[in-house]
């Protein structure tokens, strides 16, 4: 029994970085996806001189696939709602064809090396499946018309995307700075795997804010970095804006005039003061 033993840590201190020359480097594979897409997910590996006594592959820590070069058969799939594994899969290569949002996961490719090591090492590799919402951003709430310090206040509501979109407002085509944000939330629908982006909007009406006595304001949806994108646009009407900037602007036309006749007139007003 001590002979066994001391042959078993002999092993393990002649073996290269104490694991037999197994090592793991890494999976290629696109990280963003669309439904109905054929994924190849590739494993690196090196495994020295040991021999491969399994390749596993997980998908959010439930077993997918496996690879057992002594069993019969070597290979066998365990079916999971959101991809199908297509029989072209090599112990190296999983090949999937995604089925729906449902598909975005954490990948892990699993190796076991034969004895008298048994060592195993693992891969990960993220998946997303980009789903697009069925309708532009809809905006809700406000007022038909607005007034000198009115508060206004607005929602952002995009519905059924994948991964949850970034909502950002703007402003008269100008960002809308984090403080005038309200209700940032994303409410994940478990039966679809799809997501809903809520964000609203809240500030006070200022006459720089309605040139011409209307606002535009707009919602802006970004999926995935930019992957996806779309944008909803809404007008706000401030009827005393309007008159506000008529007659300023009437004012300063009408200024304007009299300086120019003074300007004019002041040689010939200087002879009747001399």
């Amino acid at each position: 029994m001590k002979l066994a033993a001391s042959i078993w840590m002999l092993t393990l201190i002649l073996l290269p970085n104490g694991s037999g020359g197994l090592e793991m480097l890494g999976i290629d594979g696109p990280t963003w996806v669309t439904s109905g897409d054929t994924v190849d997910l590739v494993v690196k590996y090196d495994v020295g001189r040991d021999a491969i006594y399994s390749v596993k592959w997980y998908k959010d820590n439930n077993e997918i696939w496996r690879y057992v070069p002594s069993d019969t058969p070597s290979f066998k799939t365990f079916p999971v709602e959101g991809i199908e594994i297509l029989q072209s899969s090599r112990p190296h290569k999983l090949v999937l064809k995604i089925k729906g949002p449902k598909g975005s996961g954490r990948y892990k490719c699993e190796i076991s090396v034969e004895a008298p090591t048994f060592f195993t090492r693992s891969s990960l590799h993220n998946l997303t499946v980009v789903v697009a919402p069925p309708e532009a951003p809809v905006i809700s709430g406000g007022k038909e018309y607005y007034s000198v310090g009115d508060l206004i206040m607005l929602n952002c509501t995009l519905r059924g995307s994948k991964p949850a979109a970034k909502l950002s407002w703007k402003l008269n085509g100008n960002p809308v700075g984090e403080s005038d944000l309200t209700n940032r939330q994303s409410i994940v629908h478990e039966k679809s795997g799809l997501e809903t982006s809520i964000l609203g909007l809240r500030l006070r009406a200022g006459i720089q804010d309605f040139p011409g006595g209307v606002a535009k304001v707009s919602c802006d949806g970004d999926i995935a970095g930019g992957v996806w994108s779309t944008t909803q646009t809404k007008a706000l009407s401030g009827g005393s804006f309007a008159s506000f900037t008529s007659s300023s602007a009437g004012f300063q036309s009408c200024l304007h005039m009299n300086i120019i006749l003074l300007v004019i007139m002041w040689p010939i007003m200087k002879l009747f003061y001399v």
